[in-house]
């Protein structure tokens, strides 16, 4: 699935059928360009807001390193939180974290990292595709950013209910429920 697919969803969600039809096209003949820029802006505070606070979005790289010191500036994504460090063997070492960089020791060094996403394009694909987060549940974000942003408090807050909501059921373990076995003819 691809972003301007969510856009447009996000789009019909809001009120903005004609928009939703534009971004389904692709027919970007420069009609709505302001209101088509802000979905997209409204969409990429919500991905991000995701992978911040719900459901961190993780890669691991390997380094190489003559005095331990890897920066930030290094990894190919923008590191938010560092989760382990491996050396060659993939043995876990200990490792201090600093402003601009980490430090751990000298080598082959395998870091496993959580990081914040590139702002998307319309074309690009859906960044949480086939995981627990649908993308209904970052169409109600959208629409629910879009409306804030317009000052469209009670829709916004409407829209946010309904994406917290989604957020949380989804990130939920759920459990089996047992029934009782029911004693027939007593």
């Amino acid at each position: 699935m691809k972003v301007y697919e969510v856009l447009a969803d996000a789009a019909e969600t809001a009120g903005k059928n004609d928009l939703a039809a534009v971004l389904k096209t692709q027919t970007f003949d420069g009609g709505g360009a302001e209101d088509i820029n802000l979905f997209l802006r409204c969409y990429n505070i919500v991905i991000n807001e995701i992978a911040a606070e719900y459901f961190p979005l993780n890669t691991a790289e390997t380094f190489e390193t003559a005095d331990g010191k890897i920066y930030f500036k290094d990894f190919d994504k923008t590191p938010s939180d560092i989760l382990k460090v491996y050396g060659e063997n993939f043995e876990e070492l200990p490792y201090e974290l600093f402003t601009t960089y980490t430090e751990t020791k000298a080598g082959t060094v395998n870091i496993k990292y959580n990081y914040i996403p590139e702002a998307s394009g319309f074309t690009d694909n859906f960044i949480y595709e086939n995981t627990k987060i649908q993308n209904r549940i970052v169409v109600f974000g959208t629409a629910a950013e879009y409306f804030l942003v317009k000052g469209m408090y009670n829709e916004a807050q409407i829209w946010q209910n309904r994406y917290k909501d989604g957020l949380l059921s989804s990130l939920t373990p759920r459990k089996l429920k047992k029934m009782k076995a029911r004693i027939w003819g007593l």
